[in-house]
């Protein structure tokens, strides 16, 4: 019998992968303005899945279900990381890392509604509920010396909550997608697509863009692609060929302001941790033993 890595395991790995890229977007920022390197992160990553998807079939493949690619690229890369970078550059790292675990409950109720079969438990309720306190009380301690943040990093805020939104409508499309479309094909051309709307846009958001910086830059912008190319893979992979479940697997993007956080404190001159950013990671780490120490059943990551 051919082993198989079991769901959580590969949803786990994608959400910690995520998480560390709080951390090397806000350094490549340093260089280059935002949504100009999203755009070159993401028409990068696209193109280095392109022989992992199979040249074999690939244009075929596009022209079958060119719709649903398009629609994605739109929602999941373009609109999404348009509005992450904007807030990137508000708000500290370990504050965004925070906030973008509210992703899990946005994702998980999106799932119960329109996802069929995709229900919420009581143990779940309770699970997320943890998981959203845990997550705000990292989050207020996004002010100075942990007081509550200001206009610009409230601004940031609602720009991660509209950045959410627009993720969680992507993985309901994808789910309920009835179709054999191969999820390397997905994945490659959505993030090529969305990553040169991006590209495109920068040009008319920036004067003087240049390719010229340190290779310190272009060292994190490899990590930054090689984050996307196998968070997205893994992510997808689960969603249009296992079908698996957005509330169990949103409960594990709930490691992403755990780890973030961690590594914007360790790495980032200006952020440090307070008591509630640590409090409220405790409560996140909580919520998902909370929710797996159920026994398993067939229809669980």
């Amino acid at each position: 019998m051919k082993y198989r890595i079991p769901s959580w395991t590969l949803t786990f790995i994608a959400c910690t992968l995520w998480s560390t890229a709080f951390v090397g977007v806000k350094y490549a920022l340093t260089f280059a303005p935002p949504i100009f390197i999203a755009g070159i992160r993401f028409m990068l990553a696209g193109v280095v899945l392109i022989p992992f998807a199979g040249f074999k079939g690939y244009l075929h493949e596009f022209k079958k279900h060119y719709r649903i690619i398009l629609l994605v690229g739109f929602l999941q890369t373009f609109l999404v990381y348009f509005f992450y970078f904007m807030a990137l550059t508000r708000i500290k790292a370990s504050t965004a890392s925070s906030l973008i675990g509210l992703g899990p409950m946005i994702g998980a109720i999106m799932g119960h509604i329109f996802v069929k079969n995709d229900n919420f438990t009581k143990r779940k309720i309770f699970s997320f509920i943890l998981g959203v306190i845990g997550v705000t009380l990292v989050s207020l301690s996004g002010g100075k010396n942990g007081s509550l943040p200001e206009m610009k990093e409230i601004i940031g805020i609602i720009l991660f909550i509209i950045n959410q939104i627009g993720g969680g409508f992507s993985n309901v499309f994808v789910l309920r997608y009835k179709s054999d479309i191969k999820s390397g094909v997905l994945t490659s051309a959505q993030l090529f697509i969305g990553g040169f709307m991006l590209f495109v846009l920068s040009f008319f958001m920036y004067d003087n863009l240049t390719f010229v910086y340190p290779v310190k830059f272009y060292i994190a912008l490899g990590w930054l692609v090689f984050v996307s190319a196998t968070g997205f893979s893994l992510w997808y992979h689960l969603l249009s060929t296992r079908k698996e479940s957005l509330i169990s697997m949103n409960i594990w993007k709930f490691v992403m302001p755990v780890v973030g956080g961690l590594l914007g404190w360790i790495i980032m001159p200006n952020d440090s941790p307070t008591v509630k950013a640590v409090l409220g990671m405790l409560i996140v780490a909580l919520s998902i033993f909370i929710y797996y120490i159920k026994p398993r059943n067939s229809n669980r990551l």
